[in-house]
C-alpha cells in the first residue's frame, strides 16, 4: 500500500518504493537469523502480521519495531500461516495442520478457534469464514468469535486456496485446477476454469502446482484477469474477447445495428435484439418481421429493409408505415442514419 511493495524472504521482510521513477530496496523489517518470515498480512490497525516457519507469529505494529512474537502450540515447522480480518476486526489465522486461531483482544493473544487442522487454505468474507481442503466449509461469525451458522460442502476435490475477484466471485483452485464456486442455499455450483491458446478448441490449464490467485480487471471489458503463480512461473487467465448468445442460432447475419441505449439488433432474416447485461447476455425476438437484410435504429426508431424491397418503420414496438421500393430493385443491404437523422 502508500506505492510500497513488501516482501519477505529467509533474510526478513523488505520493502520496495519508487523514488523518481526508479525502484529502490530497502529494509523494512529485520528479523533475527532462523525466523524465516512467510506469509504477510496488514490489518486494519495497519499492524503487520508475518507467519514464520517455525510456526510461530510475529506481529509489528511499526515498521521500526522488533516485533510480538505469539507461539501457537507446539514449535511446528510450517511452510505457511494464513490470515484475515473479519468485519468485527478479528484477525484470524489458519496454520494447516495445526488449526484455526483468533486474535482475543482482551488476552492480546492467539485463542484456537476449531480444530480444522485438515483445511488448507481460508478466506474471511465479512463475517464468514471459508475453508477449503478435503471439503468446503462456510462458517458464520458473531463480533465475540462465536459460531451463528455453518454449511458444509462435500466435494470429490481437494482443494488448496480459494479467492475472490474483483467481481465477487469466489474461485477455488486445486493443485492443477480452477474452479468458480457460486454458493446457492445449502448447495455450491462449481464451474472449472479451462484454458484456450486459439479460439477454436479448448485446453486442459497447463499448470503443476498452483499456489497463489489474485484478480485484477481487464479495462477493455471490464472482466477480471486470474493472475495464477504456480511452480514453474506466473501465468494470466482472462476471458475471451467474444462472447456467444446462448439459444440464438447460428445463421448468417445479414445485418447488424446498435441502438441508442446500447441494445444490439441482429437479422438472420427475423430480427433478434441483443441484450448485454454485463455477465449475462440474453436476446428477444423484435417485432413481427422476416426477410430482413438491413437494419438502422435511432432514438427508439426501427427502420427494416427486406429482401423484397419493402421498408418497415417501427416506432417503440408499433408499426408505423410500410415503404414499397420494390419497383427500384430488390434486396436493401444497408440502411444507417446521418446525424441530421435522415436515413
Amino acid at each position: 500500500d502508500d506505492n510500497t511493495i513488501l516482501l519477505a524472504n529467509d533474510t526478513g521482510i523488505h520493502s520496495i518504493t519508487y523514488v523518481d521513477g526508479q525502484p529502490v530496496v530497502g529494509d523494512f523489517i529485520k528479523t533475527e537469523e532462523g525466523h524465516y518470515p512467510t506469509m504477510l498480512f496488514k490489518d486494519t490497525k495497519d499492524r503487520l502480521w508475518a507467519g514464520q516457519m517455525d510456526g510461530t507469529i510475529r506481529m509489528f505494529e511499526s515498521n521500526n519495531s522488533t516485533g510480538k512474537i505469539f507461539t501457537i502450540g507446539k514449535r511446528n515447522k510450517t511452510t505457511h500461516s494464513y490470515f484475515g480480518e473479519d468485519a468485527f476486526g478479528t484477525v484470524w489465522a489458519l496454520i494447516p495442520g495445526l488449526g484455526m486461531y483468533y486474535f482475543d483482544q482482551s488476552s492480546q493473544d492467539f485463542k484456537r478457534f476449531e480444530d480444522h487442522r485438515n483445511a488448507r487454505h481460508f478466506l474471511v468474507l465479512g463475517d464468514e469464514l471459508w475453508l477449503v481442503g478435503d471439503n468446503i466449509k462456510k462458517i458464520t461469525v458473531d463480533s465475540m468469535g462465536k459460531v451463528k451458522a455453518r454449511n458444509t460442502y462435500a466435494t470429490d476435490l481437494r482443494f488448496k486456496y480459494i479467492a475472490k475477484s474483483s467481481s465477487e466471485l469466489l474461485f477455488l483452485a486445486t493443485e492443477t485446477q480452477i474452479y468458480s464456486l457460486n454458493p446457492d442455499g445449502k448447495k455450491v455450483k462449481m464451474k472449472r476454469v479451462f484454458g484456450s491458446s486459439d479460439p477454436h478448441r479448448v485446453e486442459e490449464l497447463p499448470y503443476e502446482s498452483i499456489n497463489h490467485l489474485d484478480f485484477t480487471l481487464n479495462e477493455m471489458n471490464l472482466n477480471d484477469v486470474i493472475w495464477v503463480s504456480h511452480n514453474k512461473g506466473l501465468c494470466l487467465l482472462w476471458s475471451s474477447f467474444f462472447q456467444n448468445v446462448t439459444g440464438l442460432g447460428h445463421n448468417n447475419v445479414l445485418a447488424l445495428s446498435t441502438t441508442s441505449n446500447g441494445e444490439i439488433l441482429v437479422t438472420h432474416g427475423p430480427v433478434h435484439d441483443i441484450l448485454n447485461q454485463g455477465n449475462s447476455i440474453s436476446f428477444r425476438e423484435e417485432n413481427d418481421v422476416n426477410n430482413i437484410t438491413g437494419l438502422a435504429s435511432n432514438k427508439g426508431e426501427y427502420w427494416y429493409g427486406s429482401a423484397t424491397g419493402i421498408v418497415y418503420h417501427y416506432r417503440n414496438g408499433r408499426s408505423v408505415k410500410t415503404i414499397d421500393l420494390s419497383e427500384r430493385g430488390s434486396t436493401i443491404f444497408f440502411m444507417s442514419f446521418d446525424r441530421q437523422g435522415d436515413i
